[in-house]
């Protein structure tokens, strides 16, 4: 199930290759702040958890990991909360 779960994710958020891509994984999260040093800080809209993001130094992997992450917590918190009804 969990394994169909992160087939989902992929569906919704694709890896997209090339220099003129740009990746759904924006959807999830709200840019807050651009630094000096190009990079910005942003903030996931499912969980509001700030964190950092530079283009040329981390790419959205680690944005894409922890949505994959959020959004499984939170089906999860769904499903308990279906049980406690």
């Amino acid at each position: 199930m969990l394994s169909l779960f992160l087939c989902q994710l992929d569906f919704i958020m694709p890896r997209l290759h090339g220099s003129n891509a740009r990746s759904l994984v924006w959807n999830h999260y709200e840019k807050l702040e651009e630094k000096e040093d190009g990079s910005w800080i942003v903030k996931c809209v499912h969980c509001g958890r700030v964190t950092s993001y530079h283009s040329h130094k981390t790419g959205t992997a680690s944005l894409r990991k922890h949505v994959k992450c959020c959004l499984k917590n939170r089906n999860q918190n769904r499903q308990l909360s279906r049980i406690d009804d």
